[in-house]
């Protein structure tokens, strides 16, 4: 007997673009909200009680019916023994430790990704304000966050290096909380020495995570409109640099999967290798910006009702897929 088991919960939540409270990724748990930052503190809606929404959602494990959850495109769910469900589950539920925070709501960016956005993206002066009345309450959180060890993710929605409020927050933790660490998400483009240097971040990054999309110079500028392949190339050796120093924690590559890049994945695996990341291939989602649902579809290699589906699958019967450490949905490896 098996059972679905997946940690997240337990010690991960991220904040969206109007301050919602999340234990996974929102696309991820069906935009289901635990709690909002401008209805209560941080604090308070983690350390909520069993019959708060943080609790409905942690019970669906324990009733393995998964209302809640999106099973098919998650990365971070296993399968595990009943023996060890019940380790895991109820040692998970005691510690109720907030280890990680993603930050999600800055959308600013220097390129637009064609299955992230129709157009480059500062957040606009009305929402201005908006979001940084949600960087206030961050700071409020800091010494509890501090307390806890978390360590703060930035930024799924947008690129860190391009918003003065992420960066002036970056100052702040690392002037004053030593015990709080990053977890980075960014294009590369600006992820020079120099730049991180300046942030004083060397030391104090635990995970970077890349978003290249392609092998090739080609298919990255059709993918990544406005971006710069050489200068990605030139940033990646130096965070690989750092890894081997062991000034990163986890160095992970990844690749949004679609019609214009499959073909590329193998090829993709064994660079990251040569870099010593982990690729990290992710299924297309939908985040409102395919108004034409043909574009998406278009994109969208994986549906089976693709017209290169079968020959995305034969893509993931390379070997490279086993024989190199990847992250990627089982469901796509099962096709």
């Amino acid at each position: 007997m098996t059972k679905i088991f997946c940690p997240e919960p337990f010690h991960y939540c991220e904040i969206d673009t109007n301050g919602d409270v999340f234990v996974c990724c929102s696309s991820w748990c069906r935009e289901y909200a635990i709690g909002n930052l401008f209805e209560e503190s941080l604090y308070e809606i983690w350390n909520s009680s069993n019959k708060g929404k943080k609790g409905i959602f942690v019970r669906q494990f324990e009733k393995q019916k998964f209302d809640y959850c999106n099973t098919d495109v998650c990365l971070h769910h296993r399968i595990v023994s009943d023996d060890a469900f019940e380790k895991l589950y109820y040692e998970s539920k005691n510690k109720n430790q907030l280890k990680k925070l993603r930050l999600n709501f800055d959308r600013t960016c220097n390129i637009k990704c064609v299955f992230c956005r129709k157009e480059y993206m500062a957040e606009v002066k009305e929402n201005e304000g908006f979001i940084e009345k949600i960087f206030e309450e961050i700071f409020k959180t800091l010494p509890y966050l501090n307390e806890c060890h978390t360590m703060l993710s930035v930024c799924g929605v947008g690129e860190f290096l391009c918003s003065k409020l992420h960066t002036d927050l970056i100052k702040e933790i690392v002037e004053k909380y030593p015990k709080i660490n990053f977890s980075f998400v960014t294009n590369g483009i600006l992820c020079s020495k120099e730049n991180l240097e300046k942030l004083n971040l060397q030391d104090r990054t635990e995970v970077m995570e890349v978003s290249v999309n392609a092998f090739t110079e080609q298919t990255y500028n059709k993918l990544c409109v406005g971006g710069n392949f050489k200068k990605v190339q030139e940033n990646l050796k130096y965070i690989s640099q750092l890894k081997k120093e062991d000034k990163i924690k986890f160095f992970f590559m990844n690749f949004v999967i679609t019609s214009e890049n499959y073909r590329e994945m193998p090829d993709f695996v064994k660079w990251a290798a040569d870099l010593g990341a982990i690729p990290q291939f992710l299924m297309l989602m939908d985040f409102g910006n395919y108004t034409d649902k043909q574009l998406f579809d278009s994109l969208n290699v994986a549906d089976p009702k693709h017209k290169e589906h079968e020959d995305f699958v034969k893509v993931l019967k390379n070997p490279v897929f086993k024989t190199h450490k990847v992250n990627i949905s089982q469901n796509l490896l099962e096709l």
